[in-house]
This record gives C-alpha cells, sequence and structure tokens, in this order.
C-alpha cells in the first residue's frame, strides 16, 4: 500500500512538473498512475489528499488557468517554485553526499537518497556515487538498520531475537566491519556490555521503552566498536584515480604518475591509500569500480583484480581494472 502511494505521488510530482500549462483533473487522472479505476468520488477525495500531502512535504502545487472562460482551475507545479537555487559543494562535501548514497543503496533510505541526489544533480552537482550498483559497503543483513539507527540516537531499548533467544538492550552504537554491521550496547538480560552482529539478528528489532531512558557509556561504547573496526593502518598503495570520480579517495592525492602510466590514462591522478587489511581495502577500492586502478602493492593489486573478477562473472559485465595497463599488474 505504501509503494503504491508513493508510486502514485511521485507521478503526479512528474505529470506536473513537465507540464507548462495548468491541467484539469481529468488529464491528471488519465496520466497519473494510481487514479485509474477510481470512481468519480473517490479520485476527487484521493486527488485533494495527495494535494495536501505534497504542499506539506515543501512540493508547491500551483492552481489556475490559462483560459480566462474556463470554468475548472488546473494544476502544475512551476520550475522556478520546485528547483533547488544554485549551489556550490565543495569536493569534501561531494564526497560525503557519495558516500552516504552508497551506504544506504541496499537499505529503505536509499530510495530516499538517491531521489535527494537526482535533485542535486538537477541544480548542477555531480556528487560523487561512483559505480552506484556496485556495494560499497552493502549492508543486506541488517534489513532493520534505519530502527536500530532510531534506537541508538533517541537512547530507546529495544528487544530482538538473537540465536534463537530474546534479547533486550539498550543500543549504545552502531559499527560496520568488511560490510557487516554491528551494535553495541548494555545487555541487560546480561547486565553487561556485550556486541551483537546483526546478520544473526533472527526476530525483528522493537522499540520497548521510552527514548532518553539510559545513559551512554561512551568509553565502553568506543572501546567496543573500536575493536570491531581497528583503525591500524600502516600500509601504504598508490592509486590512479579517474577524473572527477572517486573524490572520497582524492585526500591523498600526491606527486606524478609515471610516464608509462600516464600514457595509458591521460587525465589521471596519482594518490596515496593508508590501508591495514588487505581484503577490506579490496573491498573498499573495487567499490569504486573503473574510477580506480590500484598501481601497489602487488597484494592488493591481486586482490582488487579478484574482487572486481567475482562482480563482472556475477554480472555478465567487465566493472574494473582488468586490463588496465599500469605498474604492479599484469
Amino acid at each position: 500500500m505504501a509503494d503504491r502511494k508513493t508510486e502514485r505521488l511521485v507521478s503526479l510530482v512528474m505529470v506536473l512538473r513537465a507540464t507548462r500549462r495548468f491541467l484539469g483533473r481529468e488529464e491528471i487522472r488519465d496520466q497519473v498512475a494510481g487514479y485509474e479505476g477510481l470512481s468519480d468520488n473517490a479520485f476527487q477525495r484521493m486527488f485533494e489528499r495527495d494535494k495536501k500531502e505534497l504542499r506539506e512535504m515543501g512540493i508547491p502545487i500551483s492552481s489556475g488557468s490559462h483560459d480566462p472562460f474556463a470554468e475548472a482551475e488546473g494544476y502544475l507545479i512551476r520550475a522556478g517554485d520546485y528547483e533547488l537555487p544554485p549551489l556550490e559543494f565543495s569536493p569534501a562535501e561531494s564526497m560525503i553526499l557519495g558516500a552516504a548514497t552508497r551506504t544506504w543503496q541496499e537499505q529503505a533510505m536509499g530510495r530516499s537518497s538517491i531521489a535527494a541526489l537526482g535533485k542535486l544533480r538537477a541544480a548542477g552537482l555531480q556528487p560523487d556515487v561512483g559505480a552506484l550498483p556496485m556495494v560499497h559497503p552493502s549492508v543486506p543483513q541488517a534489513a532493520d538498520l534505519p530502527l536500530w539507527l532510531t534506537a541508538v540516537t533517541t537512547r530507546t531499548p529495544v528487544t530482538f531475537g538473537y540465536r534463537g533467544s530474546t534479547r533486550h538492550l539498550q543500543p549504545w552504537t552502531l559499527a560496520q566491519r568488511r560490510g557487516h554491521w554491528y551494535v553495541v550496547g548494555h545487555d541487560l538480560d546480561r547486565s553487561e556490555p556485550r556486541t551483537f552482529k546483526l546478520a544473526r539478528v533472527d526476530q525483528a528489532v522493537e522499540l520497548i521503552g521510552e527514548p532518553g531512558s539510559y545513559q551512554i557509556d561512551e568509553d565502553e561504547a568506543a572501546a567496543r566498536a573500536q575493536a570491531i573496526r581497528p583503525e591500524q593502518r600502516d600500509r601504504q598503495a598508490v592509486l590512479a584515480l579517474a577524473p572527477g570520480r572517486a573524490l572520497e579517495l582524492r585526500g591523498g592525492t600526491e606527486g606524478q604518475l609515471s610516464p608509462e602510466v600516464a600514457a595509458a590514462l591521460p587525465g589521471w591522478q596519482r594518490a596515496a591509500y593508508t590501508f591495514g587489511d588487505v581484503e577490506e581495502a579490496a573491498a573498499d577500492l573495487a567499490g569504486h569500480g573503473s574510477a580506480v586502478v590500484v598501481l601497489e602493492p602487488p597484494e592488493l593489486v591481486a586482490a582488487v583484480q579478484q574482487w572486481l573478477g567475482w562482480w563482472a562473472a556475477a554480472a555478465g559485465t567487465d566493472v574494473g581494472q582488468e586490463g588496465r595497463d599500469g605498474k604492479g599488474q599484469d
């Protein structure tokens, strides 16, 4: 039901945004997905509710007529009222937008983030989403992640099933490692801090208490999150970055590519990349697809190529740096 309503509202916006003249109700009824098959009264009620909801969302629907003799008013969404004013984001801000979109691409929030990016692009911005179909990071194991986020940010106790038993938790923080999400909090059943892997939750999480009903042990939460995602990064890689892409990796841009690599990849930039775990780094870099070529060290080159090979085999396409010329690659 919610999906049909969303589809109908999106269709209504598209129809009213695409026209340069006021559309009458019957024209709207014929063109908007979701209004077909309704009785006259049902359509009128639904249309009024939809207009009200869109206006409450901040989408201005204008009413009027270009014909002074018309008996009924029409509707449209004026471009100047709907579109964002000119905006300019720094590379760092664009980086954050792109990274956030990739993080949520598999979640319920994905549709909203993609729609928001579409509106930003309409304003002339180019947030770096890289290879959006890629998994970077994919979080299909945490279907209830938005609810977990709500619990953490509002300090609301939860209950959930975990390995066949019912657990009660005061969530403190969420952490991610190698594409898997974890929740850290105070286990009310065992009266001690605990860490749970969300992929192992076998019964949906539910909010069971009042918001703000407990305090977070910040030191313990930080220590346990750190244990999940160690920050020891003492290894260096050298990358080549495609022009205008992979903005979140450009903080380490330095030096020049070798003449051989520069000739093979004209316009690309050299960047340093600090990492710890080879497989974790490979998954991260492979998520950028053809925007990144790893030049060294050889073990990271091989690991990235393996990731890209898996994705290429699954998708039936060439998704990355296989076949690129560059130091450290065959």
